[in-house]
């Protein structure tokens, strides 16, 4: 057999088996949000149990979160301001006689960033201060719009400016082999949080389509129910048992539906270009891209006939008041040579409105490697009072999140550790504080530090304060003595940074701490 041949065959063995998983993830958490019809199948119960599960999940963490939630949709449609104040307190190990410069430095030091916005407006204004041990830093201003950046800076006579219609050019100017010079771009993605990744329309679409699509062309025979006894966090439940077993033949012929329905879907393409343009993709690299885009299509829909999948694919859902207690899922694959990969999933949740316990093994195994992945979760909140506690294990490491937190009202008070625990390292990072949120208003404060073999508490604890509130408008900076920056070359720009800016800087510097550093 040729190194061609061989490359070709395990290209396919890999496509076939990102098929085979994509299809799993589809088959267990498709139904989200799916279109539902109303009968009663086994199919809709399925799928129906999938999304009360995830909504019910959805409810508890928005009742938790319910001030920063309603604080964070505020900032979406009205003007805020928010002030972080940042210092730290430090104990240098190698302080010689109780004295260290470093220490003196930091503990007297702070950082205040005053930013405001009004994401409707798509305006937004920065303001950084800074104290080092002494030495103040401030006028440090930022302004931006959806096509206009200006900054200010204390040792600039003038305010530099860039207009988003001469960003294109400027980028071409610095690097014309990654970028076009006719290429546009706007500082709009910055206001649209709602629109990150994809705008909220195209996942709307995307979650639609191929939710309702998925549904549709899985085959009813396929699904099956029963009633059968779980054993849930120590005590029976009778549940309803729901099964979906795929044959091969059935998988060969969802996934070919699928693939072609992707290959038609012209708006899906365009939802692809208009991600990669966002994130600033060149037009050449943009058009490969796509071309290679169609070829995964077209190599994915030639390798269907090679899938090998003896057993077919397997997912049971076991449910109680239509909420899922119970989870399993495996399947086998083979590549071209007899290979075998495996993946199952097997879990059990207790989902209550004060409790929610999760207890999930994850393995996954072929010829080389055979790997577990375990994850424990214990949810609780009790009136006032919350207490988590969140394993994951994998190859003899456990990382480990612990939560306790009052919440009354609109003040929380909270502990939070994630440690790190393995036969190479043991540590945790603890992150202590209180947060208030109101209508208009909101404060937090917070203090991390790290603990581990060697390092105490007191070594180095870092302290941020946090005040946020509801303001008329968004300040601007005065833009009458501008530098255009996007209007001037590659060369115009090294020769007013390298000393027209630069000699400022020295002469500001010079002028307000003297010769203190050089």
């Amino acid at each position: 057999m040729t190194d061609q041949t061989t490359e070709t065959q395990q290209k396919s063995g890999s496509g076939k088996l990102s098929v085979i998983i994509i299809l799993a993830i589809a088959i267990i958490g498709g139904a989200i949000t799916l279109f539902l019809l109303f009968q009663s199948s086994d199919k809709q119960k399925y799928f129906s149990a999938e999304q009360s599960t995830y909504h019910f999940l959805k409810e508890e963490v928005e009742e938790r979160f319910a001030g920063e939630l309603a604080w964070a949709e505020m900032t979406q449609e009205k003007p805020t301001e928010s002030t972080i104040d940042i210092s730290a307190e430090y104990q240098d190990p190698y302080a010689f006689g109780g004295v260290s410069e470093i220490e003196e430095m930091v503990n007297n030091s702070t950082i205040s960033i005053r930013t405001q916005a009004d994401m409707k407006e798509k305006v937004m204004f920065a303001d950084l201060q800074a104290d080092i041990a002494g030495m103040t830093f401030e006028d440090f201003r930022f302004n931006l719009t959806d096509t206009l950046l200006l900054v200010e800076l204390p040792f600039l006579e003038e305010v530099l400016q860039l207009d988003s219609e001469d960003l294109g050019p400027l980028l071409h100017e610095i690097d014309p082999y990654t970028f076009e010079e006719d290429e546009t771009y706007d500082f709009s993605p910055v206001f649209n949080s709602e629109d990150c990744p994809i705008p909220k329309e195209d996942r709307e679409y995307l979650a639609d389509k191929y939710g309702k699509f998925v549904y549709d062309e899985l085959p009813d025979d396929a699904f099956s129910s029963d009633k059968e006894e779980v054993d849930v966090d120590g005590e029976s439940v009778k549940a309803d048992k729901i099964s979906v077993h795929l044959t091969e033949d059935q998988v060969k012929t969802f996934v070919t539906s699928l693939l072609e329905e992707v290959e038609s879907d012209e708006r899906l393409r365009e939802i692809l270009e208009a991600y990669f343009e966002e994130n600033f993709i060149p037009a050449d690299e943009l058009e490969m891209l796509m071309d290679d885009y169609d070829e995964s299509l077209a190599n994915m829909k030639d390798d269907v006939d090679n899938i090998e999948l003896p057993e077919g694919i397997e997912s049971t859902i076991w449910t109680d008041d239509g909420l899922i207690v119970q989870r399993h899922l495996e399947f086998s694959t083979e590549d071209a040579y007899g290979d075998e990969f495996t993946l199952a999933i097997e879990g059990a949740q207790l989902l209550e409105e004060e409790v929610q316990n999760f207890d999930y093994d994850i393995n996954f195994s072929d010829e080389n490697v055979d790997e577990s992945v375990s994850l424990v979760a214990e949810l609780s909140r009790d009136d006032e009072d919350i207490e988590d506690t969140i394993t994951i294990g994998v190859d003899g490491m456990e990382l480990t999140y612990e939560g306790d937190e009052t919440l009354k009202d609109s003040k929380r008070d909270f502990t939070r550790t994630l440690s790190v625990n393995s036969p190479e390292i043991s540590g945790a990072l603890v992150w202590t504080g209180d947060s208030e949120y109101e209508k208009d208003q909101m404060s937090s404060n917070h203090q991390l530090h790290v603990e581990a073999d060697g390092i105490g508490a007191d070594l180095l604890n870092i302290q941020l304060g946090v005040e946020g509130k509801q303001v008329k408008e968004v300040e601007t900076i005065d833009a009458e003595n501008v530098k255009d920056l996007g209007k001037m070359s590659e060369s115009e720009l090294d020769q007013y940074f390298e000393e027209e800016a630069a000699e400022q800087f020295f002469e500001w510097y010079m002028e307000k701490f003297g010769d203190a550093g050089f």
